[in-house]
């Protein structure tokens, strides 16, 4: 793969987990609206509407893991930012991006297992009775895409989103 084809792969991959978290947002945002509307005009909740939304909420709380990576957006400690010369930058940064991949890899392979053991004993959501294993995808899905994301800054170091508290 070469940079510019990784470029355009990680724009769509951007655009595609924005579109999905924000749909996710704007149910959730409908879900809570029609709960409120409900127990206040006919006085009676629709009944797992509060759960759905939270169900919601995670999944684009998590894609916002990945988002936030694009974005350059992630916090990150500072304490050792004047411990090496300036000119160490480029190659501290791709040794930090590739660690930072490596943490989202590990990370990964837990909510696969955490996934799976969901899976496999058929966890269900409670009230809603629907199998838990759909949405708790995402989370394996946003580590993973976290990581590859990280792997491919450490490749491409231009592909790197400039961190806005550096400008």
């Amino acid at each position: 793969m070469h940079m510019s084809g990784a470029g355009s792969f990680l724009k769509r991959l951007y655009q595609l987990e924005a579109f999905v978290a924000a749909f996710a947002y704007g149910v959730l945002a409908v879900t809570v609206l029609a709960d409120v509307v409900f127990r206040e005009i006919f006085s009676s909740p629709v009944l797992g509407t509060q759960r759905f939304a939270v169900y919601m909420s995670i999944i684009a709380g998590f894609l916002g893991v990945g988002l936030a990576a694009a974005a350059g957006s992630h916090m990150r400690p500072r304490v050792a930012d004047n411990w090496f010369p300036a000119a160490w930058n480029p190659g501290i940064n791709r040794v930090s991006n590739l660690v930072t991949s490596a943490i989202f890899a590990g990370a990964g392979y837990y909510a696969v297992l955490f996934w799976h053991t969901g899976f496999v004993m058929g966890d269900t959501a409670p009230v809603l009775d629907w199998a838990l294993w759909p949405i708790q995808i995402v989370i394996p899905y946003a580590f993973f895409s976290t990581t590859l994301r990280y792997l491919l800054f450490a490749l491409f170091p231009n592909l790197s989103p400039a961190n806005e508290e550096e400008k």
